[in-house]
């Protein structure tokens, strides 16, 4: 009698044992493909943390400048917080001083980050004078258009807060820098995360604005911030300060992650703060 094409019950058996241990390689190939990509993933995020921080605090602090009654840079520092002056723009005189309306006129182009605001802005004046340089400051309330010499196009600049006499001394070329106050904290949003958030005074309205994220998240006290003097010791008079260091711990997001979390430190020394051997 012939026998019906096909495959034994045994044949059938072996192929299945063996489809199983081939699709459970290839299942076992994939998944630590997975997990090696993820943490790849998880590492680049870090990273991209730790420069992002270490570019911020340099860019946010080095300028600085603490020893200055006039310049108090450095308004208020907690170890999770810090209210900071920042100059974001350069301007110079092109002209002397308007002594009876108080406004100073500078060459239209500028150097920074950004122009200067008066909704946000207060202003320092540079003094050349025989016994040396000096600064005067002043509360910036209008900019309009003005006039430099030969008919050449100006931006003027109303200030309060400064005399006649400290624009007098003011010469062509001085220098007139334009500073926000700002903020850096650690906060807690709605569902629990921490992050670094930053904002800068309404100065126009009187109020903070809510806080902003510029990086994160973070771990639970993620953020802390110590203020050293030339030597490397703490101290807690603002003039003192040199160098300020911030220790900060990125974290991610996902909780499955063999790897949550790295800290770094950036130390940042002020303008014009050497440090002591």
């Amino acid at each position: 009698m012939k026998s019906e094409p096909g495959f034994s019950l045994v044949e059938l058996l072996i192929a299945l044992v063996i489809g199983s241990v081939v699709a459970a390689s290839a299942t076992g190939l994939l998944l630590r493909g997975f997990r090696s990509f993820r943490e790849q993933t998880d590492r680049a995020t870090l990273d991209a943390g730790v420069r992002q921080s270490a570019a911020l605090f340099q860019a946010e602090f080095r300028g600085l400048d603490t020893r200055d009654s006039v310049r108090p840079d450095l308004i208020s520092g907690q170890s999770t917080s810090i209210i900071y002056k920042p100059m974001r723009t350069l301007r110079f005189l092109c002209r002397s001083a308007d002594t009876a309306k108080s406004v100073v006129t500078t060459w239209p182009r500028f150097l920074g980050s950004r122009d200067v605001r008066p909704d946000l802005d207060s202003v320092l004046l540079l003094v050349i004078a025989v016994d040396g340089e000096y600064w005067i400051g002043g509360d910036l309330v209008q900019v309009s258009p003005g006039a430099c010499p030969g008919r050449a196009p100006g931006v003027a600049l109303k200030l309060n807060g400064v005399t006649a006499e400290q624009l007098v001394a003011l010469l062509p070329g001085a220098a007139v820098l334009g500073g926000e106050v700002s903020e850096i904290k650690s906060y807690s949003d709605s569902r629990g995360t921490w992050w670094l958030g930053m904002r800068r005074y309404q100065k126009a309205a009187g109020r903070w604005p809510a806080i902003q994220p510029v990086l994160g998240p973070l771990a639970p006290e993620g953020l802390v911030i110590s203020y050293l003097d030339a030597a490397g010791g703490l101290v807690t008079d603002h003039t003192d300060v040199a160098r300020i260091r911030v220790r900060i711990t990125h974290e991610l997001a996902d909780p499955f992650a063999r790897r949550r979390d790295r800290e770094s430190v950036v130390d940042v020394a002020l303008r014009g703060r050497g440090f002591t051997r």
